[in-house]
């Protein structure tokens, strides 16, 4: 298994293409129809990469960044979106968002910056377990 990644869009077509596509690739792929399903999978498991729809009728997707990063800190976000959204997902970045894909380069985009997401996600980890391990034998 990659990844696992949480796809959150309100678009039925676009979560069963995306979720097809990755989980045939070997990502472990979870699929929420809005935003308070993605808090809901957030709240019960961890999700190395959450790629958010940018264009949500129920959710600001901004502000769920700001949850799921305050949930789960280490967990990397990239925005999903159509070509009008740049701005808004160079905006989400600067909140915390790892990356952005467009919509229509996501099937072929979003593998590659899931393996990155998950490669950063692993190394802060790793940061976090050194640190950890070296205050432990201070410590001792």
């Amino acid at each position: 298994m990659y990844a696992t990644v949480l796809i959150v869009n309100e678009e039925p077509q676009v979560l069963e293409s995306l979720s097809t596509s990755l989980g045939a690739l070997g990502f472990q792929v979870v699929i929420a129809a809005g935003g308070q399903a993605a808090l809901r999978y957030i709240h019960q498991n961890e999700f190395d990469v959450v790629v958010l729809d940018l264009h949500m009728r129920d959710t600001d997707p901004v502000g769920l960044l700001r949850q799921i990063k305050s949930l789960q800190p280490l967990t990397e976000v990239i925005f999903m979106t159509a070509h009008g959204g740049i701005a808004a997902a160079a905006t989400g970045m600067r909140l915390g968002a790892f990356d952005y894909v467009l919509t229509s380069e996501a099937e072929t985009e979003l593998p590659y910056k899931i393996l990155m997401g998950k490669t950063r996600k692993t190394q802060q980890e790793d940061k976090i377990k050194l640190v950890e391990k070296s205050l432990s034998g201070a410590t001792s």
